[in-house]
């Protein structure tokens, strides 16, 4: 399939649909759009390569909510057994 990020044409093939590849395709299209709104005069890659770091950012930071949730869940989980057992 194809898609449009930043004004080039990419041909994408994916195991997943092809609106979840138009989901990913827009959302680094947009952030791509949003650097470069803020940081004129930019290259592209340089444009790309801030998006790619927000976009590790913000995933990274994700992955530790997650984690923090994870852990109170295993800690609630213990306490129930122990009241249980």
């Amino acid at each position: 399939m194809k898609i449009k990020i930043f004004g080039k044409e990419y041909d994408i093939k994916g195991d997943t649909s092809s609106e979840y590849i138009k989901e990913v395709a827009s959302s680094v299209n947009s952030r791509m759009e949003e650097i470069s709104k803020l940081a004129p005069g930019k290259s592209s890659f340089d444009i790309a390569v801030l998006a790619a770091l927000n976009i590790a950012d913000e995933l990274t930071q994700e992955r530790r909510v997650n984690k923090d949730y994870e852990k109170k869940a295993e800690k609630s989980l213990l306490c129930l057994n122990e009241v249980l057992s």
